[in-house]
């Protein structure tokens, strides 16, 4: 078994990694959410930011540990594949430890069936403290596209950290803070789209609570001419201000190329073209679009890096509720030259929903930290598929009220749901 060499300038590694303070407390709901969504976009069971300090492997997030690590959240140092990462101040990918002299026969590794690892560095004033990783039981490949994607998680990770260490000085300043802050509110609300809208053979009806102020999750309507109804959820990295404002540019291309692309493929298309180049390190947007025709219930949804909507559908006193097989595909914003003509079509039948949604309404947890997960979000939509549309907006307020119960009242994500149904 190799263990990883000792950086050069270890000393001043360890003094960023105790400056930050992030060894300080248990897991935090910022990080969590960052671990949560790489596991779910890279389909791997265990994503981790972890830290190295001088003799151990601390877990600050996880998704996917070991029960046995909860007590201490550590390993020893020699045994992370994250100290390499440390050491080497550049991303290791192991595609199949099983076949590394470096590695396979780390009693760690070995034990607990790991074959593919992952992980970029996270650096703070040039000091390598820890890693992003992802972690599979089975040899995989990453692509250099997902490998930017892997980094750039990573750097927006780093701005997060970046945040929690400035927070402190910016606590002078509350009240001026709050008062802009209630503003932006205001304007963000004004966004909006009416909270029901109809036409000839569809009902649009929507939920929006950010977890802040303001927030980076986003919805628009958009009703065409022919009769068409154009939907998109959106939900922006990161929280605040720059992600209001990156939505808010979301809605400017979305409502003028709405009106004249048909495909839901192509309109993402157009958004991440004109949006990618001018994007900022780090950041970058999960989206899903539905264009539905009201008359035939033609509909079609294209998703980038998205949870695929669910379609809830009643048969007598019975609801099924479906999630989409949608081809998953980059988040917006990465690269601007991305293409997404990948289409999902069916038609609706009178009654059937389309519910589009973002992740904070399946990454709700519980008073034992247990996730909803899409399955419990599917539950929550049968056992309100039977509300009443007096008011319109009854099902998705059902629904959302259903979240907080599970939450125990306090939701911790920025979350939107759209209802789209055919009538």
């Amino acid at each position: 078994m190799l263990a990883a060499p000792i950086p050069l300038h270890e000393e001043d590694r360890l003094a960023e990694l105790e400056r930050l303070e992030l060894m300080i407390g248990g897991p935090e709901i910022a990080f969590d959410r960052v671990t949560a969504e790489l596991a779910r976009v890279f389909n791997v069971p265990v994503a981790t930011m972890s830290l190295i300090s001088r003799d151990t492997c601390f877990y600050k997030s996880g998704v996917g540990l070991p029960p046995e690590l909860e007590p201490t959240r550590a390993i020893p140092r020699a045994l992370s594949l994250c100290g390499h990462v440390v050491h080497a101040n550049e991303m290791l990918i192991v595609p199949d430890i099983s076949q590394d002299d470096r590695f396979k026969d780390n009693p760690l590794l070995v034990a607990k069936g790991i074959r593919f690892y992952a992980g970029t560095p996270l650096v703070s004033e040039g000091k390598p403290i820890g890693t992003l990783c992802i972690v599979d039981i089975r040899p995989r490949k990453i692509t250099p596209r997902e490998q930017r994607l892997l980094k750039m998680v990573a750097d927006g990770l780093m701005s997060e950290v970046r945040l929690r260490e400035s927070s402190r000085q910016v606590i002078q300043r509350t009240r001026i803070i709050e008062q802009d802050l209630a503003h932006a509110r205001s304007v963000q609300r004004f966004l909006l789209p009416p909270s029901s809208q109809s036409g000839p053979g569809f009902l649009v009806t929507h939920a929006y609570h950010p977890l802040d102020a303001i927030g980076g999750d986003f919805l628009d309507v958009f009703i065409r001419n022919d009769g068409a109804v154009v939907v998109l959820v959106a939900d922006v990295s990161g929280h605040g201000a720059s992600a209001a404002l990156t939505s808010a540019m979301i809605k400017t291309v979305f409502m003028r190329a709405a009106a004249t692309i048909a495909r839901p493929g192509d309109l993402l298309t157009a958004v991440n073209r004109e949006l990618a180049p001018g994007a900022g390190d780090g950041r970058f947007a999960t989206a899903v679009a539905i264009v539905m025709d009201g008359a035939s219930g033609a509909t079609h949804v294209a998703a980038a890096g998205h949870p695929p909507p669910i379609l809830v559908r009643t048969a007598g006193d019975t609801a099924i509720a479906t999630p989409l097989a949608i081809v998953p595909q980059l988040p917006l914003l990465i690269e601007g030259n991305t293409e997404y003509g990948s289409d999902f079509s069916m038609k609706l039948q009178p009654g059937d929903r389309i519910i589009a949604y973002t992740d904070g309404a399946i990454e709700v947890t519980n008073a034992s930290g247990e996730f909803l997960d899409t399955s419990g979000l599917r539950g929550v939509l049968c056992r309100r598929a039977f509300d009443d549309e007096s008011p319109p907006e009854r099902f998705v307020r059902g629904v959302v009220h259903d979240l907080r119960q599970y939450a125990s009242g306090g939701l911790h994500d920025d979350l939107a749901i759209v209802c789209l149904r055919h009538v």
